[in-house]
């Protein structure tokens, strides 16, 4: 099989969800305050959302760089 090079992105967010899956269980099993678990939620959703968009603009940074160097 042949081997490939790290995904830093997938590999990130993919630690984010067990970091995100943990904390959701450890919740789940304290007595917690409902609205203190609804922050959360969504600022995990926002900086995922930010992640994606800083990572969108990167790769286009770099398509666009590219492509001027080599006209």
């Amino acid at each position: 099989m042949k081997r490939h090079e790290t995904d830093a992105l997938s590999l990130g967010f993919g630690v984010a969800f067990l970091i995100f899956a943990a904390w959701a269980q450890l919740l789940a099993s304290i007595e917690a305050d409902l609205r203190t678990f609804g922050w959360l939620v969504a600022g995990g959703l926002i900086l995922c959302g930010l992640l994606g968009l800083f990572a969108t603009l990167r790769s286009q940074r770099s398509r666009t760089g590219s492509s001027s160097s080599a006209s």
